[in-house]
């Protein structure tokens, strides 16, 4: 009798195991490890998050080390006709390190190639066509060249174009029209330092003046504010670009500059000045 029981208490227990299991797979069901992405061409490989080189064209790197290039458009050969729309723009220099000041005016085409321009301040003597962010189509000849800056560095080009003709474009995202040059500059300034947004309709006591200093493809700006019984409180100038880079040239009063009675600013280093009577 004892035996029988305790035959029937390990049928229970199977049972119940075999029942418990069951249960068990309907709540976690089988699992399968994930396949990695497959990865066949260099979009793919992007989106997979893989490593993209700075290269041109571009090349990215899977996980495996398989390597994709970027398919990019046509190459022109040495000598070929071309014509390139895009927006004027300083070239931008090979590798990571510190892009300095000086710019070297180029191309950059609706593909996001560059391209340097030969013989641009014969075509365009007044400088019309010779501001960033001017969208245009230049036509000419493609060579096959490099440029350097005066550092040595490299400018990150596919060629230049030598123009044979420039136009105005419709298809720039910062529209800048090449006969207001001056009110864009103006306009660079504001974007970078608001607080001189409308700056002579501001409220002030004696009022405010805005003086206007062209110097070849340069224009400074001065913002003067004027004083209660004082030509001059205080005065911020500006150097604005062809290119609509802004420097901060100075501030007025220079407190190493003791004399009284300035009546006049001069822009390009915000200095006082006495003017002719």
């Amino acid at each position: 009798m004892f035996k029988a029981n305790s035959n029937l208490k390990i049928v229970l227990l199977l049972i119940l195991l075999v029942v418990t299991l069951a249960f068990a797979l309907t709540l976690f069901p089988s699992f399968k490890a994930p396949k990695s992405q497959q990865v066949s061409n260099f979009d793919e490989c992007i989106k997979a998050g893989n490593l993209i080189l700075e290269s041109y064209p571009r090349q990215c790197v899977d996980k495996r080390g398989n390597n994709f290039t970027e398919v990019s458009p046509p190459t022109f050969q040495n000598g070929q006709p071309i014509s390139v729309q895009g927006e004027i723009t300083c070239l931008p220099k090979v590798g990571s390190g510190p892009q300095t000041m000086e710019c070297a005016i180029g191309l950059q085409s609706s593909d996001g190639r560059y391209y340097g321009l030969k013989n641009l301040a014969e075509i365009d003597p007044d400088y019309t066509y010779s501001i960033g962010g001017i969208a245009v189509e230049v036509s000419g000849t493609f060579l096959k060249d490099e440029h350097s800056g005066p550092d040595g560095n490299k400018y990150k080009t596919v060629g230049s174009i030598l123009i044979e003709s420039i136009r105005k474009t419709n298809e720039s995202l910062t529209e800048v029209p090449v006969d207001d040059t001056t009110s864009q500059r103006l306009k660079a300034i504001e974007s970078e330092y608001p607080e001189f947004t409308d700056f002579e309709n501001q409220e002030s006591f004696a009022g405010h003046t805005l003086k206007l200093q062209p110097e070849q493809t340069d224009l400074y700006v001065a913002y003067i504010v004027h004083g209660s019984g004082l030509p001059i409180a205080e005065a911020t100038c500006f150097r604005v670009d062809r290119m609509m880079r802004v420097y901060k040239v100075g501030e007025f009063p220079d407190p190493l500059d003791s004399m009284a009675g300035y009546d006049d600013i001069d822009a390009t280093d915000c200095s006082g000045i006495v003017s002719m009577q």
